[in-house]
């Protein structure tokens, strides 16, 4: 009887160690648990804001095609196929292209170019936009306003690209494109055409 009793304890103490062993990995396992929980939470506060951040970004793009569709009616294909290929052919993201195509076509449409023109000339400009970031240093989006902002009449900005023209320049410039008689004759959209 002795016997089947120190058997009996022997197997409690063995079943006790093995029951310490597992509580103490237990115990281990939950500290990594722990411990991982802030790196979890920061991947998945990572992926919930690249969610949110695609979202916002597919909303614009979204908004920037609207628009297109809107200032450039039937030409507005055109404008779509190279916004689709402008991070390759200029340097923008399609949603970035839209935005300043969609001023570029605007002044354009406003100076009597049709639409179809307006889109051609606007992919046109975009281009050498292009052209001069690449030899000044600058960001395409900039030399792209810098333009526009010619257009509109105001040339500081374009002088940061060594483009520099005068009244007189823009009315002769006019005439020799066609667009009026003699230089008494340019209206502003005419020298805005010219610049």
């Amino acid at each position: 009887m002795a016997n089947n009793v120190n058997i009996v304890i022997n197997a409690q103490d063995k079943a006790s160690q093995a029951l310490g062993k597992v509580s103490k990995k237990t115990d281990d396992l939950t500290n990594k648990i722990r411990g991982m929980r802030m790196p979890l939470l920061a991947v998945t506060a990572a992926f919930g804001t690249l969610g949110a951040i695609s979202i916002k970004n597919a909303s614009a793009l979204g908004e920037s095609v609207n628009a297109i569709n809107v200032v450039f009616k039937d030409s507005a294909d055109a404008i779509h196929e190279f916004g689709k290929v402008a991070s390759d052919e200029v340097g923008l993201s399609n949603n970035q292209f839209n935005k300043l195509a969609t001023v570029t076509g605007s002044l354009l449409k406003d100076f009597g170019l049709s639409l179809g023109e307006s889109a051609e000339q606007t992919i046109r400009l975009t281009k050498r936009a292009s052209d001069l970031a690449s030899v000044f240093d600058t960001d395409v989006s900039q030399a792209m306003n810098a333009i526009n902002a010619a257009m509109r009449g105001e040339t500081e900005a374009i002088r940061r690209y060594g483009v520099s023209f005068d009244d007189a320049a823009l009315k002769t410039k006019a005439v020799s494109m066609g667009l009026a008689e003699n230089t008494k004759e340019v209206t502003r959209s005419q020298k805005s055409l010219a610049a």
